[in-house]
């Protein structure tokens, strides 16, 4: 599964989930949901995922976004930028 997959269908999963994304975060990214973690990398099958977002954060961003009149692709290039932004913070 992609970013982009989960980004497109966030309204088929549960609010409560996590994403972790590999890195560099673009929409063509591996992405994987996980109920919890406290953990900021998950290794999965070789591979270094990172805390991305909470999905609600995604169903909120989304709601800001769609009243903007931005295309599903820079909407969701928003999201990948406030994500940048929490993980420096």
């Amino acid at each position: 599964m992609d970013l982009f997959y989960i980004l497109l269908n966030y309204n088929a999963f549960p609010a409560h989930q996590l994403i972790y994304a590999e890195q560099p975060w673009t929409l063509q990214s591996r992405a994987i949901l996980v109920e919890a973690s406290s953990s900021p990398v998950l290794h999965l099958d070789q591979i270094e995922y990172r805390f991305f977002l909470e999905l609600s954060w995604v169903h909120r961003l989304f709601q800001l976004y769609s009243n903007q009149n931005l295309c599903l692709a820079s909407s969701y290039q928003r999201m990948i930028e406030f994500a940048l932004r929490q993980q420096s913070d």
